[in-house]
């Protein structure tokens, strides 16, 4: 048995496939994987994207976005929530590259504490393959969403994806209270 101390207390692995053992105060919690690739993966990418656009769309002054961040007309260009683009344009890539755009800095630094402090241990309890299922569906279901329930704005929707995650953990909480 290998053991080591992590983020989340004294971690022990069993040689048998059976997953990982975090202690915690309240008990041991099974996660299956040491390490949140996707998360961590997501972060990166996603912080890159925002200093790309940054570097070549500009900052826009505080008074246009208060997030620091580019112009708004950006987003669309980048591939933000645009209904009519993702209708009329057939421009279905529009589904998921909102899931990988902010607004600016102060936004990616919430959704990045968020991702790295809380969805990495939901990837490390669920796996990879599963959390990742989980974030791209809720971010097509906030996209989808966003386009029907407000059609006329240019959107970013990392957030709605991490919603959905924090979802799907109350979702198997209340299952696991009930049943």
């Amino acid at each position: 048995m290998d053991t080591f101390s992590g983020r989340f207390g004294l971690l022990s692995a069993s040689g048998d496939g059976a997953g990982i053992q975090s202690a915690s105060e309240d008990g041991i919690i099974l996660v299956k994987q040491r390490v949140a690739y996707v998360c961590i993966l997501l972060t990166a990418i996603q912080l890159g994207i925002l200093i790309i656009q940054l570097t070549l769309c500009g900052l826009a002054a505080l008074r246009i976005n208060p997030m620091i961040g580019p112009y708004p007309d950006a987003f669309s260009e980048w591939g933000g929530k645009n209904a009519y683009l993702l209708v009329e344009g057939n421009q279905y890539f529009r589904l998921i590259t909102p899931i990988l755009l902010h607004v600016g800095i102060l936004h990616l630094i919430v959704n990045a504490y968020c991702q790295l402090e809380t969805c990495a241990g939901l990837e490390r309890e669920w796996g990879s393959f599963q959390w990742t299922i989980i974030y791209i569906l809720s971010g097509v279901g906030s996209c989808l969403t966003a386009s029907t329930f407000d059609p006329d704005t240019i959107g970013v929707l990392s957030s709605g994806a991490l919603m959905g995650i924090f979802g799907a953990k109350l979702a198997q909480t209340i299952t696991w209270s009930l049943f």
